[in-house]
């Protein structure tokens, strides 16, 4: 029976997106959406729709932000409701990902056999999507938009069967399916739902009744979700109308302009970048559907056989238009393609509605072909070899990322730390950056070893709430002769030090041949950690006839109080700002040509601290880093520079 034939292709969907999940990211993608649905997913299994904004700053993950004293995720409930239904009805929120794939194709199936009224359409285009390299990539992870092109497929096959049948349940189905969908992302909706839209309205522009019928059957499904996202948004965002996806930032948003997922971390995103991504996405959607352009081919010739359904016809077809202007405007599909390899390793997941109408219209050819044995099989047999060649470099390249999200973990895992602060540079917005998603904390920091942003200054207030418990701190540092792109992890244990005036005996190694030793000083109060030290630093020349190997020292006394920085040539006092302050003090050193940090070689060491009143509390042991130029681009970066910089410990109390 056809019905049994989908169902095992939809079986084998759901299995693969197991294997996929089990073999190729056991940790997470590169997509560090991931994490952030199962953090979610988490929260809502507690009956919370919000987390808790204590400790926000340091422990809150990075799609997150705190509104009204809320810590309210970026991300909507719909697919986290999904994870936490698998976790509690099966104990695995992986069961999930088999589930949404295998209802997927199946969906495809029933769409297929619903518009051309031939299950051996609706086979074959269940068969193109189960064997598409985007969706066996996709069905691998917690992204959502295997589960966001089901909702799709729900609301054209609703919309299409209850249209012929005049069932009503089936429009009321289609409009909750569409309803979800925008609960779940409203501008893909919006985006996908307009050429069907559209193609009802030119059906029925002179059969008003049938079209009022249409409408309120949709809307009899749709509305009570629309409704329902609507009060969500007034819960954790004070208005209905503002979206909690907007907690990063503004930035991340429809238009041109600076963009990026946090104010932050922008780039200027244009017109122009819009529409070269829309072309590129289109042209790598051909080479992640299986059978690559002759599927495409394929879907050209099932479109022009296909005059037969009218307006369903074009609208269908039209998800390409629609999609494709649509995210002309959004920022982050040009982000995937030439940002960071997101299209080169899941696909690109922005278009994956383009694979309807691909797949639809080369499942009515094929069924066409089922009359010429020798031309189906010989078709079948190159769609079948094209996606096998199509997922080997995915496939490759996902597991050299799993590989180094498996050194990572062992790395942490041999400290056998099992209970303690692990501080991070790359969490709080730069978490999406991270190179360990796999470390998150649970929502109610439960877990023993807490995970934590580096703010500066303001660790030791987070390492107050946690006496006696102790804390680290992780990061990629640069040695000589590192690969500037494939760093070692280095792990060092925090103290806390403290003394009424500490002092710090700088020792710094003449690296070159630069004749001019510079030694500088800055406080930046507050939790900023990764500014440069501008120009204006407090500075003084130690030494204008260094050569290579020459040592210079200098002694640094830490004060009270908001005087200017004293330098000179063997003693630095240095006040920090008034009790209570906070901050990072910087001590760095310059070698130069010149008598100035302008162009110079730099070396510094980063100390948060904080002012008592009585004493003054460093953490120790500072934080290293470099200042590397690489022709046009000048950025910091976390290295070893106890060669060129090195420090003897603050006075004891």
């Amino acid at each position: 029976m056809p019905i049994v034939a989908l169902a095992l292709l939809a079986l084998l969907a759901g299995a693969m997106g197991l294997l996929v999940k089990g073999q190729l990211f056991p940790l997470y993608s590169t997509n560090h959406d991931e994490p952030m649905y199962v953090y979610e997913a988490d929260l809502l299994a507690d009956g919370r729709l919000t987390g808790s904004s204590e400790h926000a700053d340091f422990v809150a993950p990075w799609a997150s932000g705190v509104v009204d004293g809320k810590l309210v995720m970026k991300y909507t409930p719909p697919w986290p409701a999904v994870l936490m239904a698998a976790d509690l009805l099966t104990g695995s929120k992986s069961a999930a990902l088999a589930i949404t794939a295998a209802a997927m194709v199946f969906m495809m199936g029933l769409v297929g056999r619903e518009l051309f009224g031939r299950w051996s359409v609706g086979l074959a285009a269940a068969a193109l999507t189960a064997a598409s390299p985007v969706v066996i990539v996709l069905s691998g992870t917690f992204l959502p938009y295997l589960f966001q092109l089901f909702l799709l497929l729900v609301f054209m096959w609703g919309l299409v069967s209850g249209r012929r049948t005049h069932g009503g349940w089936r429009l009321l189905l289609a409009g909750l399916a569409i309803g979800t969908a925008f609960f779940a992302r409203p501008y893909d909706a919006l985006v996908v739902a307009l050429p069907f839209g559209i193609a009802v309205l030119v059906a029925d522009r002179r059969h008003l009744g049938r079209l009022r019928w249409t409408l309120t059957w949709l809307a009899g499904g749709a509305v009570p979700v629309v409704i329902l996202s609507l009060v969500y948004n007034l819960v954790v965002m004070g208005s209905p109308l503002v979206l909690p996806f907007t907690v990063t930032g503004g930035s991340d948003a429809l238009g041109f302009g600076e963009r990026g997922v946090s104010d932050g971390l922008t780039f200027d995103f244009s017109l122009r970048d819009g529409l070269v991504a829309a072309a590129r996405s289109a042209w790598s959607t051909m080479l992640w559907v299986a059978g690559s352009f002759l599927t495409v081919a394929l879907a050209a010739y099932g479109f022009v056989r296909s005059k037969a359904l009218g307006a369903l016809r074009w609208a269908t077809v039209g998800l390409v238009a629609s999609v494709t202007i649509g995210y002309v405007f959004f920022w982050s599909p040009y982000s995937i393609l030439f940002n960071w390899p997101g299209e080169k390793l899941l696909g690109p997941y922005y278009h994956l509605p383009l694979l309807v109408p691909v797949v639809l219209f080369a499942g009515r050819a094929l069924a066409d072909l089922l009359s010429r044995p020798r031309v189906f099989a010989v078709a079948v047999t190159l769609i079948g070899l094209s996606s096998a060649l199509l997922l080997v470099p995915p496939i490759n390249e996902n597991r050299e990322v799993t590989e180094q999200y498996r050194e990572r973990q062992g790395f942490v895992e041999s400290l056998g730390i099992e209970e303690g602060v692990l501080f991070f540079p790359d969490r709080g917005n730069g978490g999406f950056e991270s190179a360990m998603p796999f470390l998150e904390n649970d929502h109610d920091l439960s877990n023993p070893v807490i995970y934590a942003a580096d703010r500066g200054g303001e660790n030791l207030e987070f390492l107050d709430t946690r006496p006696g418990v102790p804390a680290f701190t992780i990061y990629e540092e640069y040695s000589p002769g590192d690969d500037l792109f494939d760093l070692p992890l280095v792990v060092k244990e925090l103290e806390v030090r403290s003394a009424p005036e500490p002092e710090i005996v700088l020792e710094m190694e003449n690296p070159g041949d630069t004749p001019y030793v510079i030694g500088y000083t800055s406080v930046n109060h507050g939790a900023d950690t990764e500014e440069a030290v501008e120009v204006e630093a407090a500075q003084t020349v130690l030494d204008d006839h260094s050569s290579a190997g020459d040592t210079t020292e200098a002694t640094v006394r830490l004060v009270a109080g908001d005087d200017p920085a004293v330098l000179g040539p063997e003693s630095w006092t240095v006040p920090l700002g008034t009790p209570g302050s906070t901050g990072q003090l910087t001590l760095g050193v310059a070698y130069s040509h010149e008598p100035g940090l302008q162009g110079a070689s730099r070396f510094e060491l980063r100390f948060p601290y904080r002012v008592g009143n009585h004493e003054i509390e460093l953490l120790t042991p500072p934080a290293e880093w470099q200042l590397w130029v690489l022709g046009e681009q000048v950025f910091w970066l976390l290295a070893d520079v106890e060669d060129v910089l090195r420090v003897s410990p603050p006075s004891p109390p």
